[in-house]
Parts: C-alpha cells; structure tokens; sequence
C-alpha cells in the first residue's frame, strides 16, 4: 500500500506534465538572430577574389562555393553513411539482459489435490527473495540477414546515385557559369560606352526640345526628331537594365557577396574562337549512352528494383533462427546456477504467403517499370544530344552573321566619324550610327555568349565533366588550371572519353 502511496502522485505529475506541454513559436529575436548566422555561414571559409575572374575560376568557385553544389556534396556523403550503417544489419544479434528482482516476501506455494481438493504438501519456496540474473544471447537469422543483405546493396546504389546527382547538378552549374559569364563580359566591356552614348542622345534630345520651344524649326520635324532620339535612349536603357544582372547573377552562382565589386577576364576578338566540334552524331550517341548521369542513374535505380524483387523471393522461405546464449542467476536454489543454451527455430507464417506473393508480383511489375524509365531516358537523352547539336550549328551561323553586320556597322561609323563628313551630318545621325555599332558589338557579344551556352549544352547532352577524374587540390587556383585544361580540350575538339564520372573523391571540393 505504501508503494502505491508513492507511485500514483508520480504517475499524476507525469500526467498532468503530458497535457500542459503547448508549442513554442519561433520569436522575431530568435529569427533574427539566425538570419545573422546564416548570412554569415554563406561566406565564410571562401578564398577572396585576388584578380579579374576567368571563365575556368568562376566554374571552380561555383564548384566548390556554390550552395546546391555543397548540398549535393553533403547528400552524397550522407548516403555513404547511410551505406556503412547498412553494413551493421548484416551481424547477428548480440543482446545482454542484466536483471536484479526483489520481493517484500517469500515466493511460497502449496498443492491441492485435483481429486479431495485437500492441502497435500505444505507451504514451500525455492527462490531467494533477492536475485540477481545474466543473459548473453547471440541469435542469427538467416531470412533476415538476406533481406539486411539485399538492402545493404540496395544503399550502396543509392549511394552511387547520389553522386550521379551531383554530376548532372554540375553539368547544369556550369552551363549557368557559361551564360551568365559571357553576359557579365559584354556589361564589363560595354557599359561605360553605353552610358556615353545615352549622354550624347539625352543632351541632343534636350537641345531637340530646345529647339520646339523657339519654333527654330518645323514643329512635325522637330517632334519627329525627338521621337527618333527617344526610342534610341530606350533602347539603351533596355540593354543597360539587362546586362545590368549579368555580374549579379554570376555572382550569386560563384557564392560571393552580393555587392562585392569583381573583374572578369575579358578575352581579345582573337581569342574568341569557335569551339571545335569534330565528332559525328552517332560518336556522340554512344558517348552519350554511356556518360549521361541520368542513364546511370536509371541503371542503378534497375538494380535497386531487382534486388527489392529478390527480397520478395526472400521472404517467401520460412525463417531459420540460430541462437546461443550464456545464463548466470543468483538464485542459492538452483543446482547450476550457470548454463548455456543453444536453440533452433524455423517459422513461417502460411498466412502471409498470398501477400508475399503479390509483393513479388508487384517486384517483377517494378522491374518491367524500371526498365521502361531507362529506354525512357535513352530515348530523351538522344533527343537531347540531337537538339544540342543542331542548335550548335545554328548558334555558329547566326555568331558569323553577327561578325559580319559587326564589321559593316564600324565602317559606317568610322565613315560618319570622318571630320568632313561629321560636318554635314546630323547628331541624331552620328548618335543613331554609334548606338547601332554598339548594339551590332553586343550581338556578336551576345552570340558569342549563345555559342558558349550551345558548346556547353553540348558536351553537358554527351555526359562530359568539367573536371579531370584526379585534381592535384581542392583550391580555387588548382581547380581552375583543371577546368582550364579541360576546356582547351574541349575547344580544340579534343573530347574526353575515359572518365564516367566523378566517382573518384578527389573530384569532390572539400568543404
């Protein structure tokens, strides 16, 4: 009775502790708070911009800065755990039971007889009030160290396809790194003489509107003056407001600091080179085949559904359960007070078998599926390397026609630019004529970009890695030599067929 006493407020206060328990919001001070420390963990550890950014250190930074990159990173290496956790299921089980009991009293018995109902043996024992009890007990089952057998590999190709992610995520980084690159170069190289340009016509729009107030001239040819400087003033506008997000975006894609101020490498008309493709489409096809990471990704997500069909085929036998164990009990009773015990156990539970065959049923459909995804993908992914490569050539004529409109529209200019010439013509003419050669420069520019995102789409279409299986460090300088090798490669027509993948650690940046 006093044990109850005791226990009941406990078991009270325990009760009335579980339903009092109400959420807690997050407070403007703890959000704020945590806001600071993530925008400082963004940052932090990164090697600071030394000089003008190259196109080969903007795609190392964005490989080893980039957040989805370092999610990637993490997830893989998360799977790997998640593998070498697997591993443990496939020991038996080894299990320690350590018990001390207690009685107020003794644990005494008496008989009756089935037949008189009569007392026949008086009141007796044969325990200890205080007893101490060990148990070591080692029990292996083999069905479940088959299906723990299965999954284990199962996770190993989850594992391997966590890092088929993480390539397909680089793929698509650098073909964002390639874009927003080039677009960043035609702001750096173009943006102060926009804005000269845009001074020159707002001045002659102003001195136009000048003109209109001292009727100097016919108000219908005024006005159409005024309209022709306009839609050039808004033209500029227009290029300046979108090449005004090119550095931002490249910067948001290399992980630094927004706002923080950043050269880029600017190559000479010379160096601007066209990307040499020497390849024919069925090369490609079988290159694509093999590198893509989605394929393999599809392989390995087969062989996950062909193991899941042998874990079905597992579970249709019956269980056998080994077990051997170490007992020790304190009771002064007992002759042997220490004994071992070896068993055998099969099971099988007949009920279960109908379901069991239906999950290996639903297995063999999962196989049939899976096998139906990877044509599935072969099929987009050779539509893919079509479609990139036609765009291929498509983007290299239009960068030649822009060369050519490029070079006719500086001889114009030079011509109105001629001191005999400039004399006889009007400023909405010399305006007109600069503002065309700058937006003529900016096509080949933006072509230029267009034929680096075509060349980039390419090679990612072909299952091509920027990176090298092997890199001498996980630095911003090394990586970008890697990446600048591989590039020239590339350029020069020079596809690399050897590596698969980054499934060599060394291609991972250490974070």
């Amino acid at each position: 009775m006093a044990l109850n006493c005791r226990v009941i407020p406990v078991l009270a206060m325990i009760l009335i502790a579980g339903c009092t328990i109400t959420p807690e919001p997050i407070t403007t001070a703890e959000r704020v708070e945590q806001a600071a420390q993530d925008r400082e963990k963004l940052f932090v550890g990164q090697q600071p911009v030394a000089g003008p950014i190259s196109l080969a250190e903007a795609m190392a930074r964005a490989i080893k800065y980039n957040t989805t990159q370092r999610l990637r990173v993490m997830e893989e290496a998360l799977a790997q755990r998640q593998v070498d956790v697997s591993r443990y299921d496939l020991l038996p089980r080894l299990g320690l039971d350590l018990q001390y009991q207690n009685r107020n009293n003794q644990n005494a018995s008496s008989s009756r007889s089935l037949e008189t109902q009569r007392q026949s043996l008086e009141p007796s024992y044969s325990q200890d009030r205080d007893r101490k009890s060990a148990q070591l007990e080692l029990v292996w089952n083999v069905l479940d160290f088959g299906i723990s057998y299965y999954t284990a590999q199962q996770q190993t190709n989850r594992q391997l396809i966590a890092q088929q992610k993480r390539r397909k995520v680089i793929h698509d980084l650098m073909q964002d790194v390639r874009d927003a690159y080039w677009k960043a170069v035609s702001a750096q190289q173009l943006g102060e003489r926009i804005s000269e340009v845009r001074s020159m016509a707002e001045q002659a729009l102003e001195d136009a509107r000048a003109v209109e107030r001292e009727r100097l001239q016919p108000l219908l040819q005024t006005l159409r003056y005024q309209k022709a400087l306009l839609d050039v003033i808004q033209k500029l506008e227009t290029l300046e407001q979108d090449l005004s997000q090119a550095k931002p975006r490249l910067a948001a894609l290399m992980n630094l600091p927004f706002g923080e101020a950043y050269a880029l490498v600017v190559p000479t008309p010379e160096e601007m080179t066209l990307p040499v493709v020497d390849i024919e489409l069925p090369q490609m096809e079988a290159l694509a085949l093999v590198q893509r990471p989605e394929l393999i990704e599809a392989a390995y997500e087969q062989r996950i559904t062909a193991l899941e069909t042998r874990k079905a085929i597992t579970r249709l036998l019956p269980g056998l359960e080994f077990d051997f164990g170490v007992n020790f009990n304190s009771n002064s009773f007992l002759s042997h007070q220490t004994w071992y015990e070896t068993g055998l156990r099969i099971t099988w539970n007949l009920l279960s078998l109908p379901g069991r065959l239906e999950g290996l049923s639903l297995a063999e459909t999962q196989e049939q599926v899976a096998e139906a995804q990877r044509l599935a993908v072969s099929m987009a992914v050779l539509s893919q390397v079509h479609l990139s490569y036609r765009d291929f050539q498509n983007v290299v004529q239009r960068y030649e026609r822009a060369r050519q409109l490029l070079a006719v529209e500086q001889r114009i200019l030079e011509n109105v630019s001629n001191t005999e010439q400039a004399l006889a013509t009007s400023p909405l003419e010399t305006i007109r004529t600069q503002s065309n050669a700058m937006l003529a420069e900016l096509r080949r520019l933006d072509s230029y970009a267009a034929l680096q995102a075509a060349t980039g789409r390419l090679h990612a279409s072909l299952g091509l890695d920027p990176l090298p299986p092997t890199v001498q460090s996980h630095s911003v300088a090394d990586l970008s030599v890697a990446i600048e090798a591989v590039l020239a490669d590339w350029s020069a027509g020079n596809l690399r067929t050897e590596s698969n993948g980054l499934a060599e650690p060394d291609n991972a940046p250490k974070q």
